[in-house]
């Protein structure tokens, strides 16, 4: 009995220590907003000049998987986020992205290029602080494959990027069914098979 109870006791305290706070969503492009920063831990703000919107938590590490995508971006993301539970993790480096950094190593640029566009049209850029472990995740407009960023506040340096990409699908780009009505000419043809076919049934008779 007592084994079981220092079991659970075991597992409530990992759970406790694993859980992070709920992603806080921001439309804008700096994570957090100018109010956190400072506190609750929050001693960084990032910013990608080019986001439409951003969301950041905290005290973990980011690598782009799936299941980070399925986590933030694909359950529970606001509508600006165009969740369709299609979101893929890149990983941190992959093939097709590329970025700078300046001498402070605390801004710079990013590009995406083939193969990456080639597999999708809208990204989101994530910025894993190396002097503070907060993190946060940047919306790129549709098409947008290059863009700049930054730590809004001092002392802090990159760590890493981690990367997402999905496929936004307009109404234009819905597949088209085959053309399923007979043009005229192979309707003339059916016709005159038809006819055929009965007029020979009726000379047999």
């Amino acid at each position: 009995m007592k084994k079981i109870v220092l079991i659970l006791a075991a597992g409530i305290a990992l759970g406790a220590s694993s859980a992070g706070a709920a992603p806080v969503f921001v439309t804008g492009n700096e994570c957090p907003i100018d109010s956190m920063v400072g506190s609750g831990g929050n001693a960084r703000q990032y910013y990608v000049t080019e986001a439409v919107a951003c969301l950041y938590e905290g005290d973990q590490n980011m690598d782009g998987s799936n299941a980070e995508a399925d986590a933030f971006l694909n359950t529970g993301a606001p509508a600006i986020w165009d969740g369709e539970s299609d979101w893929k993790g890149l990983g941190k480096t992959p093939a097709g992205f590329s970025s700078t950094q300046d001498a402070g190593n605390d801004d710079g640029t990013f590009t995406f290029s083939a193969p990456l566009t080639n597999l999708y049209n809208q990204f989101a850029v994530g910025i894993k602080d190396g002097g503070s472990p907060r993190w946060a995740i940047f919306l790129l407009p549709k098409d947008t494959v290059f863009g700049n960023w930054g730590l809004g506040t001092s002392g802090g340096e990159l760590g890493h990027f981690f990367l997402f990409g999905h496929t936004v699908r307009d109404e234009g780009d819905e597949e088209v069914e085959p053309n399923t009505v007979p043009e005229p000419a192979s309707l003339a043809l059916l016709g005159t098979a038809l006819f055929g076919l009965g007029y020979a049934r009726r000379r047999r008779q």
